[in-house]
């Protein structure tokens, strides 16, 4: 007699998750915010899964708490979970059915207050990245030789550089390290992002569209340059 299949198996992985910073207490500010943000790219924004980031947020209580959460969840998003709440708000968060993530979680580890630099090896893809597919570059930077098209997503610990066009997605420094950054040859990406502030199409300028640029963050400001 043969074994039964497995009903279910946990499994490690890696998904793209965009992070929302809330930076408004004002539950109508930020579904303002929010629509502004889905209007300029509804195809990508429309529907998505998300995480909320109260990092920061003055105010925040058991009183303004569920309003913001309202908000979030009465826009075009998905949200799925919370982050940067205080522990007294756990308890809160779980009766909204919005799990918490702890300051222990791998994406908020620090040390001295300072995101750790990822100092992995770099993973180098000589092909050109066909829309549909996905590369990731773990604890690393992503290198990529040839081109990239729309539709492709690049993601990285690390840096991205690509020599070639940049199209599809590029998201560095997903796990929290905002000292990474994007090189490419042409800047023509659906979205660029670093440490979960992003840019996309329609918010750079056309001067820098087609451009050989670096990408990076300070203060969670995502400025754009040629080089």
């Amino acid at each position: 007699m043969s074994l039964a299949k497995k009903a279910v198996e946990l499994k490690g992985g890696t998904v793209t998750l965009m992070s929302l910073l809330v930076q408004s207490i004002d539950p109508e500010e930020v579904k303002a915010g929010l629509k502004e943000k889905i209007e300029q790219a509804p195809t990508f924004f429309g529907g998505a899964p998300i995480l909320i980031d109260f990092s920061g947020l003055e105010g925040l209580n058991s009183t303004t708490l569920e309003p913001l959460i309202e908000a979030v969840r009465e826009s075009d998003v998905m949200p799925i979970a919370v982050r940067g709440a205080d522990d007294e708000l756990h308890d809160k968060l779980r009766e909204l059915n919005m799990p918490p993530l702890r300051a222990e979680d791998k994406t908020l580890q620090k040390e001295d207050d300072k995101i750790q630099r990822i100092v992995g090896s770099p993973r180098i893809e000589n092909r050109p990245i066909r829309s549909g597919q996905q590369v990731y570059a773990q604890e690393g930077d992503l290198i990529v030789m040839a081109s990239t098209s729309a539709g492709s997503e690049l993601i990285a610990d690390g840096s991205i550089h690509v020599y070639g066009p940049l199209r599809g997605r590029a998201l560095c420094g997903v796990t929290g390290n905002d000292k990474a950054r994007i090189f490419c040859e042409s800047l023509e990406a659906e979205l660029v992002s670093i440490a979960g502030n992003y840019k996309v199409l329609e918010e750079i300028p056309a001067e820098l569209q087609g451009r050989r640029v670096q990408v990076w963050l300070d203060e969670q400001k995502l400025n754009i340059e040629p080089f």
